[in-house]
């Protein structure tokens, strides 16, 4: 087999000189600041789940009351609370999934 040398294409045009080292490390800061974001985004959901839930107490707090009064177990009131909140996050990963995906594309 004989190499052959190609000539540089002379119609693209250079933007921006980088040496490899910087566009690794401009690749890297790239997928970091992406990560603080999606934990930026992890963390708000968390703060919003835990206000919508904390309502939610708030306004059966008489209901609660009531049923404990009748003799419902402590684990099984906490665990209609945490049964709702869980039903709320599945609901959020299973609408927001599907549109994260749609919207990478």
């Amino acid at each position: 087999m004989v190499a052959t040398r190609s000539l540089p294409d002379l119609t693209v045009t250079v933007v921006q000189f980088q040496s490899f080292q910087q566009q690794i490390d401009d690749r890297f800061t790239d997928e970091r600041l992406t990560s603080l974001f999606g934990l930026l985004a992890l963390l708000l959901a968390a703060i919003g789940l835990y206000g919508v839930t904390a309502f939610t107490v708030v306004r059966r707090t008489p209901e609660i009351g009531i049923r404990m009064a009748l003799g419902a177990a402590r684990s099984r009131v906490i665990g209609t609370i945490i049964r709702g909140a869980v039903l709320q996050a599945v609901a959020g990963l299973a609408i927001g999934i599907p549109v994260a995906l749609f919207c990478v594309r």
